[in-house]
């Protein structure tokens, strides 16, 4: 009986002990980003959980690229980044814009198609996310692009996302 508590205790302290990692602020609203199939094939699509949450007291509407490859950086476990395939389509990009509310929370799930844009041997590698300031409204971008020394692309988050591609 004693052991069964234990575990249950325990579980209830890994629970609460991993906090949801969030990215950088853009106008009141944080992303936060998860891989559900870090272990994939080179031909199979990687899933990615993106979820967008609105810490600000007021009303946004966030703006994000459709065209999810390019909120993101591939790089070898070696920190070499990746370039795209030389045949790689190059799409019009589709701003989407979501409105949210204080407190709201948009999620979706995104199936990328790596090796429509990528060359990927087996091996381990990691993406770090981006986001492009020209998404921001005209007055916020400015205040993002003095403070972050950038007129575009800035580290959307900072933690690394690993993943493997195996045979």
């Amino acid at each position: 009986m004693r052991s069964a508590i234990a575990f249950l205790c325990l579980c209830g302290t890994v629970a609460t002990a991993a906090p949801e990692h969030r990215s950088r602020e853009f106008n009141g609203v944080t992303a936060s980003f998860t891989l559900l199939n870090p272990s994939l094939r080179a031909r199979d699509p990687l899933k990615v959980r993106f979820s967008l949450l609105n810490h600000s007291d007021s009303p946004v509407t966030f703006r994000y690229s459709e065209w999810f490859f390019d909120h993101f950086d591939i790089f070898t476990a070696r920190g070499k980044r990746v370039d795209f395939r030389i045949d790689a389509p190059v799409p019009e990009p589709i701003a989407a814009d979501i409105p949210l509310k204080p407190g709201e929370r948009f999620e979706r799930v995104k199936a990328l198609q790596l090796s429509m844009m990528y060359e990927l041997s087996p091996g381990d590698y990691y993406l770090l996310f981006r986001y492009d300031l020209r998404l921001l409204p005209d007055d916020v971008a400015k205040i993002y692009k003095r403070k972050l020394h950038s007129d575009d692309y800035v580290i959307w988050d900072d933690q690394k996302y690993p993943f493997h591609i195996r045979r």
